[in-house]
């Protein structure tokens, strides 16, 4: 364990060296090494994805609370969505061309401004990693951020397209990632993949869990759980376990027939979500596919269990959001998920992606009111750890080692 760490507030009887206890990514700066970290330079860092800002979803709530934690703490930080990037206005151009797009829009300001870390996703960081090896960042250094290796989760059926669409994506990211100063992994699983696949030395990269915002941690009024209400959070692809969602619910609402379930911030309009279920499940369907923060603290505070079912995640934020309002979660046995969940303490994991294997499970914890409530208190507690300004200092701690002491003035 790095000696300037020590475990976070460890579950209710749990040891500093249990399954979590142990494990750097849940582990926070002891008050010596925060003393330490906030007496440093300042450090300038500019954080860039290929979204929209006008989209919202859970990469930019988690690129706004980094910066937010950095600013926090007396350090600098400038968020750039895809909206600040010069379009061709051609979709389809502009899509496969975003990391050059990004580079070229930001370039000279980047060569006049010289910021200490360029933290930029993974699918538009190999034109900025060419741009730093060709000498026109100067100084700089790049960051990938990782939101789950996207080589993992590309197309694997045979055929021209599928091949194409490999190639478009892992060819630039083989050549160029193994050069970026470091790389942001949010499970281990990725931070394996790029270990074995791209050779990349295990310093390099951080294991650092998104940071949650304060309004996730906010008191509020007095608001019900409703005991039969279930939730879903997150764009309506099939990556996302949407299908294991439609084909449970039928068995459910036999079992459940007031059951409700909630499905936010699918970015898909309510008729495509609903186009996904059978007719006779429609009734207890509510489809709310853009919301605001404060909407989806309500949602949280309300449900009786989150379902995370996808195939391949990085760790979705809103598993951390929910646990931070006391609402446990029944999470697909990946990614982040497993990284954070620790079966019947502070959620629930499932090996299987069978529907009806899902739907049984559900039904018995929704038996189970008492169990609900006692798991979703140990997922408050544990949510602690991902607050942001404690997940900011790891990650300040983690630029400082990559920039080996290089000084800049305030």
């Amino acid at each position: 364990m790095d000696p300037c760490f020590q475990p976070a507030g460890t579950l209710a009887g749990e040891s500093g060296d249990g399954p979590h206890g142990g494990d750097g990514f849940f582990q926070i700066p002891t008050v010596q090494a925060r003393v330490a970290l906030e007496k440093e330079r300042i450090v300038n860092v500019w954080i860039v994805a290929d979204v929209p800002g006008a989209v919202p979803g859970g990469m930019m709530r988690h690129m706004l609370s980094h910066a937010d934690g950095l600013l926090r703490l007396g350090h600098r930080a400038t968020v750039f969505f895809s909206d600040a990037f010069w379009s061709s206005g051609i979709a389809g151009v502009d899509l496969r061309s975003s990391g050059l797009r990004s580079c070229a829009s930001l370039l000279a300001r980047c060569r006049h401004e010289v910021p200490d870390i360029v933290n930029v996703h993974s699918l538009i960081a190999p034109t900025w990693i060419l741009a730093q090896r060709l000498g026109l960042l100067q100084a700089t250094k790049i960051v990938v951020m990782s939101y789950g290796a996207d080589e993992r989760a590309l197309p694997t059926q045979p055929g021209i397209r599928p091949a194409l669409a490999r190639l478009r994506i892992a060819l630039p990211a083989r050549s160029a990632i193994p050069h970026a100063a470091g790389i942001w992994c949010l499970n281990r699983e990725d931070m394996e993949f790029y270990v074995s696949r791209y050779k990349v030395d295990e310093k390099r990269i951080s294991l650092t869990p998104h940071a949650v915002g304060d309004l996730f941690y906010e008191p509020t009024g007095n608001v019900r759980r409703t005991v039969l209400q279930l939730l879903f959070v997150g764009t309506w692809i099939e990556r996302k376990g949407i299908g294991i969602l439609s084909a449970m619910l039928p068995q459910l609402l036999s079992q459940y027939p007031d059951l409700k379930l909630v499905l936010a911030g699918t970015i898909a309009a309510e008729r495509e979500v609903r186009a996904t279920f059978p007719e006779q499940v429609q009734g207890a369907i509510r489809v709310l596919p853009v919301l605001g923060p404060e909407q989806l603290r309500k949602l949280y505070d309300e449900s009786a269990l989150l379902l995370v079912a996808s195939e391949l995640e990085g760790l979705p934020i809103v598993l951390l959001e929910a646990m931070a309002r006391g609402c446990p979660s029944l999470s697909a046995a990946n990614s982040g998920m497993k990284d954070v969940i620790e079966d019947d303490q502070n959620g629930w994991l499932l090996e299987s992606r069978d529907p009806k294997v899902w739907a049984d499970r559900i039904g018995s914890l929704l038996s189970d009111q008492a169990e609900l409530e006692r798991v979703g208190e140990r997922a408050r507690t544990f949510a602690e750890r991902f607050r942001t300004e404690t997940v900011a200092r790891r990650a300040l701690e983690w630029y400082g080692s990559l920039l080996e002491g290089r000084t800049r003035s305030p």
